[in-house]
This record gives C-alpha cells, sequence and structure tokens, in this order.
C-alpha cells in the first residue's frame, strides 16, 4: 500500500506507540503460529492460513485437557474431534439429546461415575 494512504498511516502510527495496540495483539498472534517474519515484513497473510494453524493448537490444547481430566472419561471415548456433533444439529428429541449429554459429560447416574462416591476401584464399576 502507498504510505501516503490513511490505513498505511495509521498503521505506522500504531506500530509506533509501545504497550497494547492492535498491532501489537496481531503480532503475538502471529508469533503463537510462527508467523512473525511476516508481521515485521509487512508481508500479505492469507488468513485461511492463519486459521489454519490457530485451529490446530487450540484444538491439541482441548484434546490434552480432556484426557487429563478424569470425569471426562466418557466424553474422551466418544468424542475424538473438535467439532459440533451431528446430533446436535440433527432432529432428536429433547429426552435424547438430554440423556447423550448426561452420558458424554459423566452426569448421567451409572455405576462408572456413581461407584467414585463408595470409593470403588474404576475397574470394578459394572454398569
Amino acid at each position: 500500500m502507498e504510505p501516503n494512504r490513511l490505513p498505511s498511516k495509521m498503521l505506522m502510527w500504531d506500530l509506533a506507540h509501545t504497550g497494547k495496540t492492535w498491532s501489537s495483539e496481531i503480532k503475538a498472534i502471529l508469533t503463537s503460529v510462527d508467523m512473525t517474519e511476516k508481521f515485521l515484513d509487512r508481508e500479505t497473510i492469507c488468513l485461511t492460513d492463519i486459521w489454519t494453524r490457530l485451529y490446530a493448537i487450540h484444538f491439541t490444547e482441548w484434546k490434552n485437557e480432556t484426557m487429563n481430566k478424569p470425569k471426562l472419561r466418557s466424553y474422551v471415548e466418544f468424542k475424538d474431534n473438535y467439532e459440533t456433533e451431528p446430533y446436535v444439529l440433527g432432529l432428536m428429541s429433547r429426552g435424547n439429546r438430554s440423556f447423550l449429554a448426561q452420558l458424554l459429560c459423566g452426569i448421567l447416574p451409572l455405576e462408572l461415575e456413581t461407584g467414585r462416591w463408595y470409593n470403588i476401584a474404576i475397574e470394578n464399576r459394572k454398569c
């Protein structure tokens, strides 16, 4: 972009300021996806590339967090991707959606979940 255009002048003004600015936030995002050089060189960046990288980072964090929480053991058994499941979007009765959500969230009163109240070892909890 030509330096005399208003958006270019605004960017240069923003870059000259310190602290939490729009450009500092963009730089932080691009740094998190290993694209700092593109920011420093003022290269054009494809938003799809950034989205793909951010999604991959978020998916990895989500997967690690769910795998490390014993309460979500049932959820992790059935959910291995970070997408809206078809049953949420489809035509399913409220009762069936509720039942499935309770099962996945570990709040359905099954022996697998209620056994911990009685200190039953997980391998001995039979449904």
